[in-house]
């Protein structure tokens, strides 16, 4: 049996098996590095906004090394998702000055 359902735009088909398992079926590399991506920027956040609520300093520093660790991670996926090709940058906008 197979339920489709959307993740931000992206369409995900869940299969459910008789055992109960559930296990979801992307559609392309492309997809996975988005969800990737996403959960990657989730846990940035998360990190600054623990780093910014805590009162001990000690836990304030772990969550800045974890958040330092996420984005290297973070910088990492960035180069494999333009070498890849599955993030295309904008052309550079120059302004051309008359002389």
């Amino acid at each position: 049996m197979g339920i489709l359902c959307h993740l931000k735009g992206l369409k995900l088909i869940w299969r459910i098996f008789p055992s109960g398992h559930v296990f979801k079926i992307l559609k392309s590399p492309l997809q996975y590095q988005s969800i990737l991506m996403l959960d990657i920027n989730a846990g940035l956040v998360a990190c600054s906004q623990m780093m910014g609520q805590c009162i001990r300093e000690d836990i304030a520093q772990m969550f800045a090394q974890f958040h330092t660790n996420k984005a290297a991670l973070g910088a990492d996926f960035l180069r494999l998702n333009k070498e890849k090709g599955w993030l295309v940058p904008p052309p550079l906008h120059i302004n051309k000055t008359s002389m």
